[in-house]
């Protein structure tokens, strides 16, 4: 059997010094005297840096090149793209970054990133406020918060990768982000409710059975809508009398470093009985499809037809669909189809992840704080009082025995 190729840069002769030679990106790396325990030494320290790095070469400056605004938010985005990623995929952390370091690449792009003060975050901070005002579209509180944290951020990165010294990052650190009501010109961003039942049983008859599916099952679950959307069978354990389903991916398993603290979605008799009814031929393919539900639809519009439809134009189809159906539901399709749905249904607008917080809040009624944190897979019991809302009535009664 042939020995497995290094993927390594070699460690070669340069016969005209007579010295060792590493090339990496097209750039020849001179090590020192060829066979020498100095330039073996070398090589292995170049080869763990370029790997620590992403496969990738810091830029190359001397010493007194002073990096500018520009040129640290390039280096730092070929980081995050590398960096930020989940099964192959950049994730939304990468168009965060970007958001937040446009308004700074405007006002100070060709400004030494030495130069750069608190003064020049604070006018940062001012030029995203008053250009998404201009838009039409003004940010919340929290947004500009985070998005100045992110700026904050890469500078961080850039005291770590040795691009520049750590004294503008010090100075930055103190800036706080905008306080609660301190500012009329940001939006305050509103705790997201929990759905009624009411609103929800108004809406159903108005979805498609995959949809109303999917809505049914969060409600008992406590999924979030990205993990009811990609339900496959392969990954339900149907042995014990509660199934297991183990979502392939989902929101925090980037954080979770045990394999015994994966995310588990226990399937009681009701939640069993909804995926029942969707199980494929196939196990690795998705529970609820939008083909199916797209054929069921296109059948019941034929059904309900005035006119005549030709024999030779029952089964046709459009060869070229320049938007066919998915293979799942995202969380944005998903959503879509509830909105529409409300609208049809006159009831008043709501989205899937509110279901999360109706299922919180009803677990939190019946059983208490520790379950619904057990049901919806928090680590914390902090997290799911964000999710779980108080019940008032209660909280009145009480009240009203006390005096």
């Amino acid at each position: 059997m042939p020995a497995p190729k290094c993927n390594f840069p070699s460690y070669r002769h340069h016969k005209p010094t007579a010295l060792a030679v590493v090339t990496i990106d097209g750039r020849d790396i001179y090590l020192g005297p060829y066979k020498s325990a100095e330039s073996r030494e070398r090589y292995d320290r170049t080869i763990a840096e370029w790997l620590s790095a992403g496969r990738r070469l810091p830029p190359r400056r001397k010493e007194k090149t002073v990096i500018s605004i520009a040129e640290l938010v390039r280096d730092f985005m070929l980081y995050a793209k590398s960096q930020y990623l989940k099964h192959g995929k950049e994730t939304s952390t990468v168009s965060q970054f970007q958001n937040a370091l446009k308004p700074m690449l405007a006002l100070y792009g060709r400004t030494p990133a030495c130069e750069f003060s608190p003064r020049c975050l604070k006018a940062v901070r001012e030029h995203m406020i008053h250009e998404s005002k201009k838009a039409g579209h003004p940010l919340y509180r929290k947004t500009v918060n985070d998005r100045c944290w992110r700026i904050k951020h890469v500078f961080s990165w850039a005291v770590a990768e040795e691009l520049m010294g750590p004294e503008v990052y010090q100075t930055l650190k103190p800036v706080k982000g905008i306080r609660k009501g301190r500012r009329r010109d940001v939006l305050e961003s509103k705790r997201v409710p929990a759905v009624s039942p009411k609103d929800v049983e108004k809406t159903l008859p108005f979805l498609s059975e995959q949809i109303a599916a999917m809505v049914n099952l969060q409600l008992i679950t406590g999924m979030r809508p990205g993990e009811v959307t990609i339900m496959r069978m392969v990954d339900i354990d149907r042995e014990g009398e509660a199934w297991v389903y183990r979502p392939e991916v989902y929101k925090t398993e980037h954080l979770v470093e045990d394999e015994d603290e994966e995310r588990v979605v226990m399937l009681g008799p009701k939640a069993q009985e909804i995926v029942r009814r969707f199980f494929q031929m196939s196990p690795t393919d998705y529970l609820f499809s939008p083909k199916a539900a797209e054929d069921v639809r296109h059948k019941r519009q034929r059904l309900e037809r005035k006119s005549k439809v030709q024999p030779s134009q029952r089964n046709r189809r459009k060869p070229n669909r320049t938007r066919p159906p998915g293979e799942c539901y995202n969380v944005a399709s998903y959503r879509r189809a509830i909105h529409r749905a409300c609208k049809k249904a006159k009831a008043k607008r709501w989205s899937p992840n509110q279901l999360r917080h109706t299922c919180a809040t009803l677990l939190r009624k019946k059983y208490g704080l520790d379950a619904a944190r057990a049901v919806l897979g928090h680590s914390s019991v902090v997290v799911t009082q964000v999710y779980a809302e108080i019940d008032q009535a209660i909280a009145a009664k009480i009240m009203n025995e006390v005096g």
